[in-house]
């Protein structure tokens, strides 16, 4: 995460500041088409999400993906690109684009969400504070009854090529069989998800998610399902204040950037990237030259893949 709402409006404010050239290439109609790839990794957070004993799995990979083998999964797609010379399919250059965008905009923002809220409710309830006060911001409307269901636009249909090279790639790098179908089903599931479990414009849902937390049942809240909470409160999060913050896996790193000035910098960072990836694939770079252009980090930590390095460092 951020929450599923914010990695939106991200991807849409990276266009802005993508070259002429990729925007040449993708119109903006083209562009905003596909932006549930967006929702990256996160993706399978959603996947069978009524079915709790196949969530379990799904969560499994969801969480090895944000700290794994992030630069070599990028490098074994752009090199399928190339093998089937698909350079001029979009959707699947905006399924790698989208997973990076999310990706990136983790490895910025999850440093200071981590070492702020701590534990698993108060973190997913923070990144629910910040899709709101991202509806409010773009839409001009109060979220509470916004109809988060209808902001991301529905995936259109996928070429069965494009599902092959991603089944191909996460094969070849996690061993994970069949992952671009169950990727393509788990996108599909992201809209039901956010209608059926969290729209809620009178807060019934929110109703019955107080109960549930209150019996205690399992260690997981989920009240913060709910849109239906009042902003108040969370402001603090923001870090408007610009308070130290310390990476929670490195005590050397010290910021007081706000989630604003965060956002932002996942903005600037990341059209860089899409921008020279796209260019790199339109001359026909050599692998190199997207090795150098590709990060190899965490959007865990922000920092190298692959270290399960411990979150030490949190806010007390």
């Amino acid at each position: 995460m951020p929450s599923s709402i914010t990695h939106e409006y991200h991807y849409r404010d990276v266009y802005k500041y993508t070259t002429n050239d990729f925007k040449n290439s993708f119109d903006i109609e083209t562009y905003r088409k596909y932006s549930l790839f967006a929702q990256g990794h996160d993706a399978l957070f959603f996947l069978d999400f009524w079915n709790l004993l196949e969530q379990k799995n799904h969560h499994k990979k969801a969480i090895y993906l944000q700290d794994h083998d992030f630069k070599k999964i990028c490098l074994e797609l752009i090199e399928l690109i190339r093998t089937y010379n698909l350079e001029e399919s979009k959707e699947l250059k905006l399924m790698l684009y989208g997973f990076i965008t999310h990706h990136i905009l983790d490895s910025v923002a999850h440093p200071y969400i981590i070492y702020e809220t701590k534990n698993f409710g108060l973190h997913e309830a923070v990144e629910s504070y910040i899709d709101g006060k991202m509806i409010e911001k773009k839409e001009q409307e109060e979220f509470r009854k916004y109809p988060v269901h209808r902001i991301i636009p529905s995936l259109p249909e996928i070429n069965q090529s494009t599902i092959q090279v991603i089944n191909e790639a996460f094969y070849n790098v996690y061993q994970y069989k069949n992952f671009g179908n169950d990727y393509i089903r788990a996108l599909h599931q992201v809209n039901p998800f956010l209608y059926f479990l969290r729209y809620d414009p009178i807060g019934v849902k929110k109703f019955g998610y107080n109960i549930v937390d209150r019996m205690n049942l399992t260690k997981t809240k989920y009240s913060w399902l709910s849109y239906y909470n009042k902003l108040e409160g969370y402001d603090k999060y923001l870090n408007e204040e610009h308070r130290p913050w310390i990476n929670p896996v490195d005590n050397n790193i010290v910021s007081t950037e706000s989630f604003d000035e965060l956002y932002e910098k996942a903005i600037y960072k990341t059209a860089i990237i899409l921008s020279e990836i796209e260019e790199a694939i339109e001359n026909g770079a050599s692998m190199e030259e997207f090795e150098k252009i590709i990060p190899d980090i965490s959007a865990v930590h922000g920092q190298k893949c692959d270290q399960n390095l411990k979150l030490k460092y949190l806010k007390k």
